[in-house]
């Protein structure tokens, strides 16, 4: 295996637990919200990370990159519900902004990296990143349901290059 794609492999596992660890922070969220436009929002991020999961999955089993989420994703997770529960949430929010425009920096080197049979997919991962950066600005600017519709808009129009999996979990 070359440098090159035991790095590219690294930063997809990262992504890979990144996105689990996402979906689990979220769900935690979801169900601490306690107002209707948080429910909402968090809901839609919800649905949002959903997608992520569905659509990452065959590139992800491509690679032989389980999507279970690990211990250190679960901690990362677990944690952001703790910043949320004892942050303000202007200072939670730029917190996770900012660690989001950090590792969009890191999945553009991914993208640079993949092969180019994977371009098309490698280039999503680098969009879904954006749109959530631009997400948490909107946010940040007290814009939640205009964040929120971001995510949403983000799926309508990528749903269709990743449909849904009528097999059932589990089967082969």
């Amino acid at each position: 295996m070359t440098p090159r794609s035991k790095r590219f492999l690294k930063l997809f596992d990262m992504e890979i637990q990144n996105r689990a660890s996402a979906h689990k922070g979220v769900e935690t969220l979801s169900k601490s919200a306690t107002n209707d436009i948080d429910k909402a929002v968090f809901a839609d991020w919800l649905a949002f990370e959903a997608f992520l999961q569905r659509a990452y999955a065959p590139t992800a089993k491509k690679y032989g990159l389980p999507q279970t989420i690990r211990w250190q994703a679960l901690l990362q997770a677990r944690l952001a519900g703790v910043a949320l529960a004892i942050l303000p949430d202007r200072y939670f929010t730029k917190f996770v902004l900012d660690g989001t425009k950090k590792h969009l920096e890191k999945m553009e080197q991914l993208y640079a990296l993949a092969p180019k049979e994977d371009e098309r997919f490698f280039d999503f991962v680098v969009r879904q990143e954006a749109v959530q950066v631009d997400s948490l600005k909107l946010r940040l600017d007290g814009k939640k349901r205009e964040a929120a519709q971001l995510l949403v808009n983000f799926v309508a129009q990528n749903e269709s290059d990743f449909p849904q999996d009528p097999s059932p979990v589990g089967a082969s």
